[in-house]
């Protein structure tokens, strides 16, 4: 499941206790602290590196490119300040261990040094990746013992977004095939009359691959598709070219386009669900976090003062805020890296 929370309010976050002005730990790099709990600005130029996908270095950062390009940044590692520190105060912190585990996770899809290529090309050193892995493992786990435990879905739920959503969960028609594949035309075709020989477990050169898959009609070649389509369960299609390649299916079963009943879709229905009510729940918790913090940003960081109390102010009277920030997706078994996720199995 993916979710995304929302909402920080930065005329919110600048009210913490105590002025910005004269902020003591800015000669160290420190940014902003959260419950005494620093934020250094290469914390949020590792954050803002991973999130933009290319390094803006300035040794000496005007006001206006703080503002600009690591208001957002700072700002959600405020936000995570705070997640740590209620999963602390709670006795559920992100123990080393679990960290360890994590980063053998993500180390175990590279080859040897691969990793380590792959922040550098990044400029994200490995102490700063780490960090953010942390607070990625910390918001799945502030979601599951935080935010869950606030609300319940009902029966009523549940039915209400299966009616409305009941096209969804149709399911298209299906074949449950085996697939041959091979560059050499010759060779498959000694493997298709094999099989249709009843010798389908026959030994080939290793160049043949064949897959067993259940796919949906509509996600095959066109060719193949049209071939399939006059076969009868245990008959072989006549060897096609697609994409380089020669293959041939042979056809073990048909699965008819079916609706899944409410039982079957339920995971799906309470997962969506869930997702739709964790940014009110969290917009709730956030506003109580942010009443008890004790928070401090540089004034580099902080927007004007305002005339009026409600916060500071823009070019049209309106309150400056920067709304709606993303916190980073908390999938624990992928943390920040920029490799794309891939979908996986079939229809």
């Amino acid at each position: 499941m993916r979710c995304f929370l929302f909402a920080l309010a930065f005329v919110l976050l600048i009210s913490g206790q105590g002025g910005a002005a004269s902020f003591e730990n800015k000669r160290a790099g420190v940014m902003a602290t959260v419950n005494g709990r620093p934020i250094t600005l290469h914390q949020v130029e590792s954050l803002y590196d991973v999130n933009e996908g290319a390094a803006l270095l300035a040794r000496n950062p005007s006001v206006e490119f703080l503002q600009e390009q690591y208001g957002a940044s700072l700002a959600t590692l405020i936000v995570n300040a705070l997640i740590l520190d209620e999963l602390e105060k709670r006795g559920f912190p992100i123990t080393d261990e679990e960290a360890r585990e994590a980063e053998e996770l993500v180390r175990a899809d590279y080859h040897p040094g691969d990793f380590e290529t792959m922040l550098q090309e990044s400029y994200i050193e490995l102490d700063a990746w780490r960090g953010l892995l942390r607070q990625r493992l910390a918001l799945s786990r502030f979601q599951e013992k935080v935010l869950r435990p606030r609300f319940s879905i009902s029966r009523e739920e549940i039915e209400a977004r299966y009616k409305a959503d009941k096209d969804i969960y149709t399911q298209p028609e299906k074949v449950d095939i085996i697939w041959f594949q091979d560059l050499d035309k010759a060779s498959l075709e000694a493997r298709r009359s094999a099989f249709l020989a009843g010798n389908a477990d026959q030994e080939d050169d290793g160049s043949t691959e064949r897959e067993s898959v259940r796919i949906g009609i509509s996600r095959l070649p066109a060719q193949l598709r049209k071939e399939i389509a006059s076969l009868k369960p245990g008959q072989a299609s006549p060897i096609i070219q697609e994409g380089g390649l020669w293959q041939f299916a042979v056809l073990r079963a048909r699965i008819p386009a079916r609706t899944l009943s409410i039982v079957e879709a339920y995971p799906q229905l309470e997962a969506s669900l869930i997702e739709s009510k964790f940014e009110p729940v969290y917009d709730a918790w956030l506003a109580e976090a942010l009443v008890r913090a004790d928070i401090h940003i540089v004034a580099e960081l902080k927007p004007k003062a305002a005339d009026s109390p409600g916060g500071a102010t823009n070019s049209t009277g309106k309150a400056n805020r920067t709304d709606r920030i993303a916190v980073p997706d908390s999938t624990p078994d992928q943390p920040q890296n920029p490799e794309q996720e891939q979908g996986q199995g079939q229809d």
